[in-house]
């Protein structure tokens, strides 16, 4: 398969988007342990998210770390998963005819649709319904990107 500049633009943007969405949650957890003065700016106001969200079943302030600090260690891994997949796209300009590099774009793809799949059951389980649709077109954009670089089906 011939470099595809498509593929590349597509997974660069799950890369910088999930980077920046991991950044903006790491200092919001920041600011709220203390580390991080309140007015700092680029912070995401996730943590009170999940703070309010899990109020329906009087979660205790650990339970909403560990919840809210996985969330974060499973953007972090998907969007390096991501790096590594434009990475190979990248590579893949210099691989002779006929070879792809498509290996790293499943587990990429499976870990932020995952993601997005586990924030609609927890929307649902939290009654948060509000915030279902969100997740929604998050999963329904990655699923449509995975259409568009997907490799093309064994014949």
């Amino acid at each position: 398969m011939a470099f595809r500049p498509l593929r590349l633009i597509v997974l660069l943007f799950w890369a910088f988007w999930l980077t920046v969405v991991t950044a903006s949650n790491v200092t919001n957890g920041l600011r709220v342990a203390g580390a991080l003065p309140t007015s700092f700016a680029f912070a995401s106001a996730n943590f009170e998210l999940v703070e309010a969200t899990t109020a329906i079943y009087h979660a205790p302030r650990g339970v909403v770390w560990v919840l809210f600090l996985g969330v974060i260690a499973w953007e972090a891994v998907a969007a390096g998963l991501f790096w590594r997949a434009a990475l190979a796209a990248w590579r893949e300009r210099s691989v002779a005819p006929g070879a792809t590099a498509t290996a790293p774009l499943l587990p990429a793809f499976a870990t932020a649709l995952g993601l997005f799949a586990a924030f609609m059951l927890a929307d649902e389980l939290l009654i948060a319904y509000a915030l279902q649709a969100t997740h929604m077109r998050a999963f329904i954009a990655l699923g449509v990107s995975w259409l568009v670089v997907r490799p093309p089906a064994a014949v």
